[in-house]
């Protein structure tokens, strides 16, 4: 086929003056664009074709060539036709401004990235560029060639001198006719670097010069408006991070996630006159040389003159060369096991990792492929030797390592807005042929005889690994497949069904947790209740529900395993590709012992698990094959320090090993300033000196905790305030969707929360934690729930239990936290696999709840949980070490100090539950009730005594059973009053978490009865709905949703859980009352708006109850079907308009239908369908 392109295509003025097209010309791209001059009327437009028998046509040109220019935006069109019918056309995208345009063509600058790309309608730019540019040229060009354009902060030829972190330039473009102006902003900014400085002893900075988030000296402060009401800062990263997109720096305002009811503001501009003030703080040297207070503009560049910040040179043997000396002896020969020992590990190799004094460990046979490994196996299309397929392993890992040095770059470019995958199928392909090597290597030594290359199978496990890591660092981009219409209507009928289930399973008491025979019991029992009753058509779709959920089970899909065994063992050997990975290092390790390798990676997975006694002894056993292993020595250091009583030597062993490994990671974060841009030529799997890295951050947080064991309390905040200061950095470059942003910011507040703890011990000998303290409780919980609420997962559920635990640790009164620590603790009950049917993780979230009304025995249940004693041990063991070191402690700020006289206490409540789903009733027919919050299950009771009777709240001091005359909204039970406990000398930290949320006592007493519920589920699973124990925690629930209820009349979900509990386990009626008392707004009335969706729900229960209980008298029945009918239509209410009107009740009718369609009773129209209906 003959060829339709252009082989050259020419664009020039009258005057025969060459204009550039955008891009380069090239045959194979078929759109250009081309900006001209006002004064440009006319273009000749020269074009040949590849073939010489193709003819080319310059669409619209004149005799001459010259094609008409119009002001605006035109196109001119070249096509090209071969002599085989075949053609192709070039478009010319032309842009003439007008004599009155006022915008820019271009911004271009000497150094910097650009934020947003330029466009000459956007007029907000930020520059970003390194820290050590002390000028930058802008060249602004117009549009318009004859426009004038007048700059501002800028010297000759748009020169601009940087002497502040921040630097505003301004450029106003003027028409060509003088009648239109547009500015242009363009901010440069320095982002910040390196590592943290501290302030020079002499500097005094209060609470206002912190940051809320990373709780270090603001950089780059942003400003609030005048009419703020919020007290909190932020730092130009961390509002970037949590709050802002890029827009017009002068205008951007984000409601502060900190503040209740977001009532605060924060501006996106710089506050300019506490930047000053912080310009003039004193700091002293990151590498502690002899100059200690160094002005904040000279900072940089005394770091990178420093000389104790130069790298030092590398020694295999024991780092420690300097200036090519040898500081130390290099290393030393093991009289006992003959190796070579650096001399900075002799302690640890003589007590431990000597092989001499270490128990030979036996080697076994390796065991069969794993089912997921043979799956990999491809003998047919793979090469057929071992070394053959090692091989083909090098091009396709190089290939990967270079998509994978783009994807870093991209992500770190757009600040993890558009990063690009590395492509994964390069560690597929390898995974295969490892495996398929592997299995070769084993059917030749069964064959042949030899050895089995151990190597195959860590790399198989590192590839797997990495398959892991790289999905959850670079999240694969949503894409949207073309699926079979079939399969697509198939999925959305599976969906609904589920949801259908699901809710019907709420709705009989069935938890979530539930066994499948157990669920498909209930479901069998309903059907035989509904057909006894005569409800034929309910008792169909409860039939037809039943036989779904039966096929499902058979074919094994959506089945939730209940197996507490199963979900433990799941745990601890992690999940999908990790586990796999941990399992073939496994093999090996028991196929040779003394592989350092496999030991090593064993351990680093054991170490990311959070199993700390095994990774140790795993690194123990790295280490004594390969004594100068560095990687192993800093992970094994790590291990021993998060291990709540490590042994004292190798406590300081670590600490010493931490503190040398982060002070070379410091050490880079400034040399990187200076340097090329850090490449990543490392698997992911590889790469621990990275912030991404789970045990890069962990140690930070080991190294605070040696300081502690070690007694070197006035050092512990040191390292977490360092992790603080350079994670938000770090996280503003990967994207907020993928598992590595969510398990950075996780870290970011088990930091926060670690700050926390430390200020018990810690406070009178580090001024900077009292400092950070009353902000750091006040805005920690906001914090964490406010990520939690966007990330979610049970991940999450743990990090807010996390906080919450050391909040109540240092005021074990607070109801706040109490309430707090108890909702975390059932939501992990919901929703977490290691959780799910916990009676003692339920039967703390009850007793949390309880303390915090003050029921029962309260507080002193609390202190007896597991939890909360470990942590008194772990704060004891500080103690006896801060005491060694003569150290004063802190009087009256441990848990358990004595307390003061009784002050009542009040529970406040957090974030709002989510309530159970709204779903609207299917049309023509009523529906079953509206289901109450999932079940689940325990056997523990909630303050009970032998028989299972829950206690009533205190009143007076006295604890009295409850009356079974309080199960219905009419109970004249009155709100529980606080315990009698005594609050600890120090304050509580009610008077700063107040301010989370102000609404007391509903969060409290909702929560409370749901925990019971999910017990009262669980008993029923197990010893059937006859149970004796029942119906004295049903009445305990009914109480407990009542106190919510008069806590806080207007929540609908106390109202709804509370409804559909009595329906199942009382009576209709006492439903029925129950919805009619929540306090409807009038929708009926003249510009009265329908009802939300929580109303609407309401009404709907509401309706059917009192239709199914014939109550046709009551008042609120009519607005029940209004509201009903409105939403859904009249078709809806078919079988209730049939009863009505077979009991005569027209009246009633009529006012339905009016309401529904917004007219009056006497309405002409209507007056015609009532008569039709012989209504009148």
């Amino acid at each position: 086929m003959d060829d339709s392109t252009l082989k050259s295509l020419r664009v020039c003025t009258k005057k025969n003056e060459v204009l550039q097209l955008v891009p380069v010309f090239s045959k194979s791209v078929k759109e250009y664009t081309l900006c001209v001059g006002s004064d440009t009327d006319g273009v000749v437009v020269s074009a040949s074709p590849s073939e010489g028998d193709a003819f080319v046509q310059v669409q619209k040109s004149a005799a001459n060539g010259v094609v008409g220019i119009q002001e605006g935006a035109s196109d001119i069109i070249v096509k090209c036709d071969a002599a085989d019918g075949s053609s192709s056309k070039t478009v010319i995208h032309v842009f003439r401004p007008s004599a009155n345009d006022a915008t820019l063509k271009a911004l271009q600058f000497s150094c910097g990235m650009i934020e947003p790309d330029f466009h000459r309608l956007e007029t907000a730019y930020v520059l970003r560029i390194a820290p050590t540019d002390s000028d930058v040229t802008v060249t602004a060009t117009p549009t318009n060639a004859t426009a004038k354009v007048v700059s501002h902060g800028t010297g000759p030829n748009g020169s601009v001198k940087i002497t502040a972190n921040e630097t505003e330039v301004s450029f106003e473009v003027t028409s060509a006719d003088g009648t239109l102006k547009q500015a242009y902003s363009l901010l440069l900014r320095k982002d910040k670097v390196g590592s943290r400085l501290v302030l020079n002893k002499d500097c005094k900075i209060n609470a206002s010069h912190t940051c809320s988030i990373c709780c270090c000296t603001l950089y780059l402060p942003r400003s609030k408006p005048a009419t703020s009401k919020c007290t909190h800062e932020f730092c130009l990263t961390c509002f970037e991070l949590f709050g802002a997109a890029l827009k017009d720096s002068n205008k951007l305002e984000m409601d502060c996630f900190l503040c209740v009811d977001a009532c605060g503001k924060v501006l996106a501009r710089t506050d300019a006159e506490k930047d000053a003030v912080l310009s003039t703080m004193k700091y002293e040297c990151p590498f502690r040389c002899t100059v200690s207070a160094i002005e904040a503009p000279l900072v940089l560049g005394h770091v990178m003159e420093c000389v104790a910040g130069k790298p030092v040179d590398e020694c295999g043997e024991c780092c420690e060369i300097g200036a090519g000396i040898h500081k130390d002896a290099c290393v030393f020969q093991c009289e006992l096991c003959a190796k070579r020992v650096p001399a900075w590990t002799k302690s640890l190799h003589e007590s431990l990792t000597c092989l001499s004094k270490r128990k030979p460990v036996d080697a076994v046979l390796l065991a069969e492929s794993a089912g997921w490994q043979q799956a990999f196996v491809d003998k047919k299309s793979l090469p057929a030797t071992v070394e053959g397929c090692v091989k083909a392993v090098e091009p396709l890992l190089k290939q990967y390592l270079t998509s994978l040095a783009a994807a870093w770059k991209s992500s770190e470019d757009t600040f993890g807005a558009n990063p690009s995958p590395p492509d994964v199928s390069c560690l597929a392909q390898m995974a295969k042929l490892y495996a398929t090597a592997i299995s070769i290597n084993i059917e030749t030594k069964k064959v042949k005889g030899g050895v089995l290359d151990e190597s195959l199978h860590i790399e198989l496990g590192l590839v797997m690994e990495e398959m892991e890591s790289c999905e959850a660092m670079f999240p694969a981009v949503e894409t949207r497949a073309v699926k079979v219409k079939a399969n697509d209507n198939d999925e959305a009928s599976d969906s609904f069904m589920s949801d259908e289930v699901d809710g019907l399973l709420m709705g009989l008491g069935v938890a979530k947790s539930a066994s499948d025979a157990s669920k498909l019991k209930a479901m069998e029992e309903e059907f035989r209740r509904l057909t006894a009753a005569g409800l034929s058509d309910q008792a169909a779709e409860v039939q037809g529900l039943h036989q779904w959920k039966v096929k499902k089970v058979n074919a094994g899909s959506n089945v939730t395993s209940t197996d507490k065994n199963n979900s433990l063992q799941q745990e601890q050997r992690g999940s999908g590709r990790l586990a796999k990975a941990l399992s073939k290092y496994e093999d090996v390790v028991s196929l040779n012992p003394g592989n350092s390798d496999a030991q090593y990676n064993s351990g680093r997975v054991n170490l990311i698990l959070g199993h700390f006694e095994k990774a140790q002894l795993c690194f123990e056993h790295a280490i004594a094959a390969r004594p100068g292993f560095k990687n192993a020595i800093f992970l094994f250091a790590v291990a021993v320090l998060f291990q709540s009583k490590p042994a004292s030597f190798l406590a300081v062993f670590s600490v010493n090993v931490i503190e040398r490994q982060l002070l070379q990671f410091q050490t880079n974060l400034w040399l990187e300033i200076k340097e090329t841009k850090q490449e990543h030529d490392l698997k992911l799997c590889d790469t621990i000196m990275h912030l991404a890295s789970p045990l890069l951050r962990a140690s930070f947080l080991a190294l605070s905790r040696g300081y502690m064991f070690s007694g070197k309390i006035s050092k512990a905040s040191k390292p977490v305030l360092d992790l603080l200061y350079i994670l938000p950095a770090a996280m503003r470059k990967l994207s907020k969707k993928s598992h590595a942003w969510r398990s950075m910011a996780a870290t970011l507040c088990e930091a926060r929360q670690f700050l926390v703890q430390l200020w018990t011990l810690c406070a009178p000998v580090d001024p900077m934690l009292t400092l950070l303290d009353k902000r750091n409780c006040e805005s920690l919980l906001r914090m964490v729930l406010s990520v939690a609420e966007g990330q979610g997962g049970g991940e999450w559920f743990r990090v807010v239990e996390n906080v919450c635990r050391v909040l109540l640790y240092r005021a074990p009164v607070d109801t706040v936290a109490l309430t707090m620590l108890g909702k975390a603790q059932l939501d992990l009950v919901d929703n977490d696999a290691r959780f799910l049917g916990d009676e003692k993780k339920l039967q703390d979230a009850i007793e949390c709840f309880e303390a915090a009304l003050g029921v029962g025995e309260g507080v002193k249940l609390v202190e007896k949980q597991e939890w909360f004693v470990r942590m008194k041990e772990e704060v004891g063991c500080w103690e006896l070490a801060a005491k060694s070191k003569d150290v004063k402690v802190a009087a009256g700020l441990k848990a358990g100090a004595k307390k003061t006289a009784g002050v009542p206490v009040k529970a406040v409540p957090v974030a709002k539950a989510a309530p159970p789903a709204k779903s609207v009733p299917p049309p023509s027919k009523p529906v079953p009730s509206k289901p109450a919050p999932p079940v689940k299950a325990t056997q523990k009771a909630t303050a009970v005594d032998k028989y299972g009777t829950t206690a009533a709240p205190k009143t007076q001091g006295t604890t009295k059973p409850t009356s079974k005359k309080s199960s219905t909204v009419t109970s004249k039970n009155t709100t529980p009053k606080a315990s009698n406990v005594s609050l600890s000398k120090t304050k509580s930290l009610s008077t700063t978490l107040q301010k989370i949320t102000t609404l007391p006592m509903y969060e409290t007493s909702i929560g409370l009865a749901r925990a019971i519920s999910r017990k009262v589920g669980f008993i029923e699973d197990q010893s059937g709905p006859k149970d004796a124990r029942i119906p004295a925690l049903v009445e305990s629930i009914t109480t407990h949703y009542n106190h919510a209820i008069k806590s806080k009349p207007g929540a609908h979900d106390a109202y709804i859980e509370l409804g559909a509990l009595l329906e199942r386990k009382v009576s209709i009626r006492a439903a029925a009352d129950i919805y009619a008392a929540f306090p409807f707004r009038d929708f009926r009335s003249g510009g009265g708006t329908d009802p939300g969706q929580d109303d609407l729900y309401l009404y709907t229960e509401l309706g059917r109850c009192f239709m199914k209980e014939k109550r046709y008298k009551e008042v609120l029945l009519v607005d029940c079907l209004v509201a009903e009918g409105r939403a859904m239509g009249m078709p809806c209410l078919g079988k209730y308009v049939e009863a009505l009107d077979a009991a005569g009740e027209s009246k009633l009718l009529m006012q339905v239908y009016a309401g529904v369609s917004k007219k009056p009773v006497d309405h002409p129209d209507l007056q015609a369908f009532f008569k039709s209906r012989y209504w009148i």
